[in-house]
């Protein structure tokens, strides 16, 4: 029998970001299940996010006070917390034994980019439940309404995504899960904010129509001792446009307390570039497609992290669940980064505060 997904629980959690390139980001979420019946259970969730400084450099580093977007959210770049996105997902979950299914709605509005999304899931657990597999699908329907004057001919985007994931349990302290998904995306696919400044000529960056992406991934856990956990994961990559990325990631779990669990993260993720990118100083006029997004070219990143779980002993309720975690990120030295933001590495903080509580 699946672990049940059905209770009646709130979380509240605020996200914070920052890095070395003026991008500020602070994001509350709320998120709310409530079991209606024996297989039934409703879930709904909110999140803003309020950027500052969202705006990247168009041009060799020319000014925050360019025609410019967020290389992180796509967002326009606005003074103070002017650059809000709103984002609510409302879904149900159904559970009968070994079988449950989840599906819902979710949608993102900001001032020039929306997106709505269809979801579902299920899951079905066999061999005494120590074997689980799922299956999901994801539907995309993305719009921009540039703030800018610029007249696009195609402003929209769909994609479609389907995830499976296979668990193995081996002993009652470890298990094997393997993942795969496959996503299909056309419209418009870069943003409408982004040019290339060629010293002769100026233009904005023009991508195929047609993007096919596939990936799989391992990941394993083990408990080491009656105190300590390791999660290992690896990622693979890989898509129509000849880009090739890979993720390799290590956890351990340590329970300092009964009440109190740390952990310590390590990520470092590498990729290719698109097979239509170029040396920034390379492109032409008559290039039938140009990137300026650093996220396209050759890049590498490493992440380390850091948490802490806290359920409180001396509340007269124990439901309560109390979690953070701090994190540093971190490119490694990057062209296209240098030609934007006029720094050639990006490296950010963004940290996590959260409370959960059964009631």
């Amino acid at each position: 029998m699946l672990a049940s997904s059905l209770n009646d629980r709130i979380g509240m959690s605020i996200d914070f970001y920052s890095d070395n390139v003026g991008v500020y980001i602070v994001s509350p979420v709320y998120k709310i299940s409530k079991k209606f019946s024996k297989h039934w259970a409703g879930v709904t969730s909110f999140r803003i996010d309020a950027i500052t400084a969202a705006s990247i450099r168009n041009g060799s580093g020319q000014g925050y006070d360019a025609v410019t977007a967020d290389a992180l959210t796509g967002a326009s770049g606005r003074a103070g917390f002017e650059d809000v996105r709103v984002a609510p997902t409302l879904g149900m979950i159904y559970e009968n034994e070994n079988f449950e299914m989840d599906f819902g709605r979710y949608i993102s509005n900001e001032i020039d980019y929306d997106v709505s999304s269809n979801y579902i899931n299920a899951k079905y657990a066999m061999n005494a439940a120590n074997t689980i597999i799922s299956i999901g699908a994801v539907s995309s329907y993305e719009g921009w309404n540039p703030s800018t004057s610029r007249d696009l001919s195609v402003s929209t985007k769909e994609s479609n995504q389907v995830n499976a994931s296979l668990t193995q349990l081996f002993t009652a302290k470890s298990y094997l899960q393997f993942r795969y998904s496959e996503v299909v995306a056309d419209g418009y696919l870069s943003s409408p904010y982004h040019y290339l400044n060629g010293g002769t000529f100026i233009r904005y960056e023009a991508y195929p129509s047609h993007r096919e992406s596939t990936a799989w991934a391992f990941l394993y856990v083990q408990q080491l001792g009656e105190t300590v956990a390791f999660h290992g994961s690896y990622r693979y990559g890989s898509d129509s446009w000849q880009m090739e990325s890979e993720t390799v990631e290590a956890k351990l779990f340590y329970d300092l307390f009964d009440n109190v669990m740390v952990g310590i993260k390590g990520r470092v993720y590498t990729q290719t570039a698109a097979d239509f990118v170029k040396k920034i100083d390379d492109y032409t006029q008559t290039d039938t497609y140009i990137a300026t997004d650093y996220r396209l070219s050759a890049l590498g990143t490493t992440t380390l992290g850091f948490s802490v779980s806290y359920k409180p002993e001396s509340l007269e309720d124990k439901n309560f669940v109390f979690n953070s975690s701090f994190n540093y990120f971190q490119t490694d030295k990057n062209n296209y980064i240098d030609y934007w933001y006029g720094t050639p590495q990006i490296s950010a903080f963004y940290m996590t505060f959260g409370i959960g509580y059964d009631y």
